[in-house]
């Protein structure tokens, strides 16, 4: 499934100098859409919000 995602979004990617960075220039939004194209029914859960707990306690302290 991740290379699935890597080879879907490849042209997006960040750092096109090191392959090794996977940061890729998609909303969370389009994942999903890749991930319902490829799992299908098997996609059990997403979140287009992250908890996050460390960055938001860091934006309120």
């Amino acid at each position: 499934m991740e290379t699935r995602l890597h080879q879907e979004f490849a042209d997006r990617r960040v750092n096109r100098v090191n392959s090794r960075k996977e940061f890729f220039y998609v909303t969370p939004a389009e994942v999903r859409t890749a991930l319902e194209r490829f799992a299908g029914e098997h996609l059990v859960e997403f979140s287009e919000t992250p908890q996050a707990l460390e960055w938001r306690a860091s934006k309120t302290a």
